[in-house]
């Protein structure tokens, strides 16, 4: 099913629905952390930035986004001196530290363009068609046991943005579906008086999950036994078989010790999107058990599991 296209009036009063939720006026860090709502990239392509989106809106413009050349280059140096390596684009576009991408492109002309100007080597030539970014749909659900929303693969250090898959099929919905995987949001607009049939929340949001015909909250859907159950079906060809029992923003990490490639550990979403790691080619996977293993013992000493 295609994403349906969001008016101006719809994402104005989405606006003000989130500054009234913050309490004070949004930025384009606040639209990429909370859930229920329309990306930042739908602002910045219907509005054509940020800043614009805010001034549609009647409301106050927090912070001027523009950078000069030399801002960005400095920038980049900075990244590289304190994180030890070239960002990628999805890497500094997420840090709330750093400018995002969007600045670099719109001066550069590529991502790639930049890091040249910048005297950095570029750490990855972008080239997708449409059988790569079915693969990389496939892999982020082979490592995390789910089928993303477009705000989780855009802020998954490693993974083309949301906005890249958008471009070549023309909906994120529809690159879900060639990848014959079954979108887990539908994009409607709202009256507001929507209610939750797990939890009873009528708080409204632009996100909302179906489960056998049922409307849920996305909290709910991430809760839901059953929907954890399928999760765990779609993880690649391999088995489940979980050391520990799962927990609310948890994944599950298959360790493949040896030839056993079904047991693994739940362990919190965050450590495991902490290393880029692939089963198929060994890469990260060292360093990921690692930390996964450490992070289990450590929990077993406290008592906390």
């Amino acid at each position: 099913m295609a994403k349906k296209k969001y008016t101006k009036e719809f994402l104005i009063s989405e606006l003000h629905r989130l500054t009234a939720e913050l309490n004070h006026i949004p930025t384009s860090i606040d639209i990429r952390r909370v859930n229920g709502y329309p990306s930042c990239n739908t602002y910045t392509r219907t509005f054509g930035s940020w800043n614009n989106a805010l001034l549609q809106a009647n409301l106050c413009i927090n912070k001027e986004s523009y950078y000069t050349e030399r801002t960005l280059i400095s920038e980049l140096h900075r990244f590289v001196y304190v994180f030890g390596h070239v960002p990628l684009f999805n890497e500094i576009n997420v840090h709330p530290d750093y400018p995002s991408g969007f600045p670099y492109l719109a001066r550069f002309g590529s991502w790639n363009n930049a890091l040249i100007v910048a005297k950095l080597p570029v750490n990855k030539e972008y080239v997708y068609n449409e059988d790569f970014l079915i693969s990389e749909l496939v892999r982020f659900v082979d490592n995390f046991g789910y089928i993303p929303t477009e705000k989780e693969i855009s802020n998954t250090i490693g993974y083309p943005s949301s906005s890249t898959f958008e471009n070549y099929f023309g909906s994120w919905n529809n690159a879900i579906i060639s990848a014959n995987l079954k979108p887990n949001i539908i994009h409607v607009l709202l009256t507001g008086n929507e209610i939750c049939s797990m939890c009873g929340a009528t708080e409204s949001a632009s996100q909302w999950h179906f489960q056998d015909s049922e409307r849920i909250c996305t909290k709910c859907y991430r809760k839901s036994a059953k929907n954890k159950s399928i999760q765990e079906d779609r993880t690649r060809n391999f088995g489940c078989n979980p050391i520990n029992n799962w927990f609310e923003n948890s994944h599950f990490h298959h360790l493949h010790l040896g030839n056993d490639h079904n047991i693994g550990l739940y362990i919190p979403a965050d450590l495991h999107r902490s290393i880029r790691h692939n089963s198929k080619t060994g890469i990260g996977m060292d360093e990921i058990n690692k930390l996964a293993i450490a992070w289990f013992w450590e929990e077993l000493k406290n008592d906390k599991i």
